[in-house]
């Protein structure tokens, strides 16, 4: 009867346990999902801003030839495309900050530290 009573607490700590590795495995595998969509969307954001670069200028290109310079059809297309990739831009930097604004001033030393605490 008493080794009853010491293996239901071991039994059921093992059960526990394994439940608990298999809810972490879950958990690690949606991680790893989340990021390779985040990765693909990053990257097609990235892409669709060069196209929409690539096409401005060769907007721009269409509309200093001598045919078409000055068409108002063309230059309302080039203002549009240049709209289109700030907007872009912009959506960009609001899903993907670069490294500039995601970098903190950490002391290079205690040296400093301290000087910080006096002042």
């Amino acid at each position: 009867m008493d080794k009853i009573i010491i293996d239901v607490p071991f039994i059921s700590s093992v059960a526990l346990n394994l439940f608990l590795l298999a809810v972490i495995a879950l958990l690690a595998w949606y991680c790893m999902k989340l990021l390779k969509k985040i990765y693909f969307i990053t990257d097609t954001i990235g892409a669709v801003n060069d196209r929409t670069g690539e096409f401005m200028n060769h907007l721009e290109q269409v509309h200093s030839m001598d045919t078409y310079y000055g068409d108002q059809t063309i230059q309302a297309l080039i203002q549009h495309s240049k709209e289109l990739k700030n907007f872009i831009e912009d959506y960009k930097l609001d899903v993907m900050p670069d490294d500039h604004s995601l970098q903190i001033d950490f002391p290079e030393d205690k040296k400093d530290v301290d000087e910080e605490e006096t002042e």
